[in-house]
């Protein structure tokens, strides 16, 4: 999806939420805002959701693991965590960043309840997330610096590596001694409400003269706009992972292919129809064919029963070959074949008639010269003797009459 809505729940306040939407590119469509869960719903169609929960109730650490299946990982996640956790595991809820090619993974612990309860809050408001994740890890990272996000009374600092951690109530000085962080030197990114403005300046002018390097960036939106973008943006541990993973209905996974399936079957249609009516072509123009074969085997052979074409024909053919005469007709019939083509084509036959050894012809020819010269062939032929009966002059050249009485003829 090209535009995300990105929600973040507030720790203690049940009817009220935070949210904006931001292109895939990070760019803000409207102005961050605040109200019921069911206003922020509204917004939803058509887009990625993501829901931010408060990092106080979301545990995050960097762990190892030999396996690289997510549902192995699932299985192995809370015995590798116990000896770090104070509830029983049972009661918890584990989620699992991608493994690098070593095996290490970023990891998500939450109460199986509050999870449970963020959910029916949400489906009661007709939403249905995409991602669920600790607001800890929309804020990214910066190399080299420490940042740290001043959000009411709690304090989020992002390391360059390593998981965010988010403290209740400490100031900046505070927050930095309780998370380990390095004295004097380090340099910090430190960003906060506007109404704050005059309490955070003291804190980071206190802050440089210990001789820290400080950077102080002012909203005036609670830090939600850079979470947003750190939310698309960012690798965080999504918590909709074993129980809690996103189920869609069949209705809804094949709601972006309805239109694409709907064309498919269209052209499916149109070319079955379009074969159909191909079908229908053929078979006509088939039964033509038979029917042109059956007057054209008749009209040679005579009426006689027809089962197979081409097996009456060559026994007919057969017949005629072996009955007097048979072979000399067809001796003189290629002689006569190949005289025509030695005329280069001018000469035509007009008719033509076989008996008892004797194939007279009547042909038209361009002049009495191509006449005679077809003579010349049919007696080099060797099949017997040929003569012109007659030459008699007619529009468009001589039309002549000639007998080749063949071998045995009489």
């Amino acid at each position: 999806m090209s535009e995300h809505l990105v929600i973040r729940l507030h720790p203690g306040t049940e009817d009220a939420v935070s949210w904006l939407v931001v292109t895939a590119q990070g760019r803000r469509l409207g102005e961050p805002a605040r109200g019921p869960l069911e206003q922020a719903a509204a917004l939803a169609a058509g887009r990625r959701v993501t829901v931010l929960l408060p990092g106080t109730e979301v545990l995050l650490c960097d762990t190892r693991l030999p396996v690289r299946s997510p549902a192995k990982l699932l299985r192995a996640l809370p015995f590798s965590l116990e000896e770090h956790l104070a509830e029983e595991i049972d009661s918890l809820h584990f989620a699992a960043g991608r493994p690098d090619r070593e095996g290490r993974l970023r990891a998500a612990v939450i109460s199986r309840d509050a999870l449970a309860a963020v959910m029916d809050r949400l489906r009661a408001a007709g939403l249905q997330p995409d991602a669920i994740q600790a607001d800890t890890e929309a804020l990214t990272a910066n190399p080299g610096s420490l940042t740290l996000l001043v959000d009411d009374s709690r304090v989020y600092l992002t390391p360059p590596e390593g998981p965010a951690r988010v403290l209740d109530g400490p100031g900046l000085r505070d927050a930095l001694a309780l998370a380990g962080e390095p004295s004097p030197g380090r340099h910090l990114l430190v960003y906060g409400d506007a109404a704050q403005e005059t309490v955070l300046a003291a804190e980071c002018a206190a802050l440089r003269e210990e001789g820290f390097e400080v950077d102080l960036h002012l909203h005036d939106d609670g830090g939600l706009s850079r979470m947003a973008l750190g939310a698309i943006a960012g690798p965080a541990v999504n918590l909709l992972q074993g129980p809690f993973a996103v189920r869609r209905s069949r209705a809804a996974l094949w709601g972006p292919w309805r239109i694409a399936a709907s064309l498919l079957l269209a052209f499916a249609l149109i070319t079955l129809v379009g074969k159909a009516v191909e079908y229908q072509r053929l078979g006509s123009e088939l039964r033509a064919i038979d029917a042109a074969i059956d007057e054209s085997f008749r009209r040679s052979f005579g009426d006689i029963p027809i089962a197979d074409y081409q097996a009456q024909a060559r026994q007919q053919l057969a017949r005629l070959r072996g009955g007097p005469g048979g072979e000399e007709l067809l001796l003189g019939l290629d002689a006569l074949s190949s005289g025509l083509a030695q005329t280069g084509g001018t000469t035509r036959v007009l008719a033509l008639s076989y008996r008892r050894g004797t194939l007279d012809l009547r042909v038209r020819s361009p002049d009495v010269a191509t006449l005679d010269r077809l003579q010349r062939e049919l007696v080099e032929a060797g099949v017997g003797r040929a003569e012109i009966q007659a030459a008699n002059p007619v529009d468009g050249g001589v039309e002549g009459r000639l007998q080749l009485r063949m071998g045995g003829g009489a």
